[in-house]
């Protein structure tokens, strides 16, 4: 059994699958950042253990930024320039240089 979802379909390694949606909820984080409740699991964590080992988490870190840089240029392609650009920007080179790690990690880096 399988569901598929998301405005993003297609065949393609698991890692692009998982990474796509740790970059949506990487973004989500940096967006409107919550503080994890000390009892509960983060997301990630849970999600990546949920899908099984069958995925590179290096290679899903990377689909990870993939995701957010698509999503900022679907933003600026779609609606404009905005001065948050320059904010998703920065948080794209800091996803880049630690190659998605915080994505995969949630929220915490090496």
């Amino acid at each position: 059994m399988a569901l598929l979802t998301g405005e993003d379909l297609g065949a393609a390694r698991p890692e692009l699958d998982l990474g796509w949606l740790l970059g949506d909820l990487a973004e989500l984080d940096w967006a409107l950042p919550v503080p994890a409740h000390p009892d509960g699991p983060e997301l990630p964590r849970v999600l990546l253990d949920a899908y099984g080992a069958g995925a590179d988490r290096e290679l899903t870190g990377r689909a990870a930024v993939v995701r957010v840089a698509a999503h900022m240029r679907d933003f600026a392609a779609y609606c404009g320039w905005s001065d948050e650009l320059a904010d998703y920007t920065a948080f794209i080179a800091d996803l880049i240089d630690e190659e998605g790690r915080r994505a995969v990690l949630g929220g915490a880096t090496p």
